[in-house]
């Protein structure tokens, strides 16, 4: 599954974090903002699936 800019997903380590940029290389990257402002760089593979936040 590829994942979309601006979808909130989980990484295989457990973290969470948005997706903030994809980088079309190959093999696919996503650039991630997770909780605490960082910004971390991804595979595609090391992302676990989308997570869906509640709303109220």
């Amino acid at each position: 599954m590829d994942f979309m800019e601006e979808a909130f997903v989980e990484l295989k380590d457990g973290r969470r974090g948005l997706i903030v940029e994809i980088r079309p290389n190959e093999p696919m990257q996503y650039d991630v903002e997770l909780p605490n402002g960082e910004l971390t760089t991804v595979f595609h593979d090391e992302v676990a699936k989308q997570v869906h936040l509640p709303t109220r």
